[in-house]
């Protein structure tokens, strides 16, 4: 299977405007959402992701957090602001 993601596309985090350009070859550690036919990235300093330890707790609300601020960005997009 090839990987369409993280093949040099720039990266910009839905929580802190971060801008990163992905590079095949080298694993950024951000994550990649990708709903309907959004994609949305998220920093590995804003989502720690699944390769560092943070607690059950903290995972939740990261992740409750980083879901209202796509919902936030689906509804904006599709009411054409």
């Amino acid at each position: 299977m090839d990987n369409k993601f993280f093949q040099g596309e720039d990266m910009i985090c839905i929580m802190c405007d971060q801008h990163k350009k992905s590079d095949p070859s080298i694993s950024s550690n951000w994550t990649l959402l990708e709903i309907d036919e959004f994609l949305f990235y998220v920093c590995d300093h804003c989502f720690p992701g699944v390769y560092k330890h943070i607690s059950q707790p903290k995972y939740n609300l990261q992740m409750e957090i980083i879901f209202t601020r796509i919902s936030e960005l689906i509804e904006k997009f599709k009411s054409g602001v």
